[in-house]
């Protein structure tokens, strides 16, 4: 980091305003929607972890979760405002100072890391994956020409959220038996392919819908190729979810609604590839978010009832 990055551009608030410029950070970079995202994504992944090993999830493995993946996407917020910086050749734009952000940050991991080691001092190795993970996205992974290459962009600064899962996943078994199984890493890959999938049909578009200025994979790939990579990651995230599901104790059944939208989204995400139209991008959205819910409340809620 350079010495003017330390300098925030703006005389530092006091502490009336900072609060309003907490406020305004949080609602440009860190919506109600990702909090929401991440608080059912912290139930499913502990759910899971228990189906794994017959158990119901219990309420403390659940409440911890649900905190420190919440404050996982702030931190993650925090490294993508450095990481700005970085691009903005220094200069600082966010309302809140930067010492203060990378105080509350530290904050933050401070009461992740008690949490953690209230409940189960090992799960703090996925807690550690995770801040590396933040860290090295926070600088772009150290390679010059990232931004230049979205998709490896992508799926680098995925790796926080597949952090976020094993931690969340790993919680139960490692509490009670003290071991994980290989089909948690099952779930770890249904994590990343839906995210990855998911991030590329957002910022996928037809010609007619493209804007100047935002930049989307079908304009830096080409809307084929950026479709077949969608329907990739929607291939890989279905296999993935059966995998993860070998582990479970639960009905075969239950595979049928994510195998049903996750063959909608792969034959969706294709026929936008082959023919990118506006209704082919949207039904390739939708038919991903179906499958990515469905996966999810199979593998990470259905064993909530299951195991009652």
């Amino acid at each position: 980091m350079t010495a003017s990055a330390d300098v925030p551009s703006k005389t530092p608030p006091s502490a009336a305003s900072l609060e309003t410029a907490l406020f305004a950070f949080l609602g440009a970079r860190f919506s109600p929607l990702t909090l929401a995202v991440m608080a059912v994504f912290a139930v499913a992944s502990v759910g899971y972890g228990a189906g794994l090993i017959g158990q119901l999830a219990r309420i403390e493995a659940v409440a911890v979760a649900v905190i420190v993946l919440a404050l996982l996407a702030f931190q993650l917020a925090v490294g993508d405002a450095m990481r700005d910086q970085t691009h903005a050749g220094g200069r600082w734009d966010e309302p809140v100072a930067r010492p203060a952000l990378i105080a509350l940050a530290m904050g933050a991991a401070g009461a992740q890391a008690v949490l953690s080691m209230a409940l189960h001092p090992p799960v703090l190795g996925p807690l550690l994956l995770a801040w590396a993970a933040i860290g090295l996205a926070s600088q772009d992974f150290f390679i010059p020409s990232l931004k230049s290459r979205p998709g490896l962009s992508a799926a680098l600064h995925l790796s926080v959220l597949a952090a976020a899962g094993l931690y969340g996943a790993s919680i139960e078994p490692l509490r009670r038996t003290g071991e994980i199984s290989g089909a948690l890493w099952g779930y770890v890959a249904l994590t990343l392919a839906c995210g990855f999938g998911l991030e590329v049909a957002r910022k996928t578009q037809a010609a007619v819908d493209e804007r100047e200025g935002v930049q989307t994979y079908s304009r830096a790939w080409g809307p084929g190729l950026a479709g077949m990579a969608a329907a990739v990651a929607g291939l890989i995230g279905l296999v993935a979810a059966c995998a993860a599901s070998l582990g479970l104790s639960t009905e075969p059944l239950l595979l049928l609604a994510p195998i049903l939208t996750g063959g909608a989204a792969i034959f969706s995400a294709t026929a936008f590839a082959l023919k990118p139209t506006r209704a082919h991008g949207d039904r390739m959205r939708m038919t991903l978010a179906l499958f990515v819910i469905a996966a999810f409340c199979a593998l990470g809620l259905a064993p909530w009832l299951v195991n009652q």
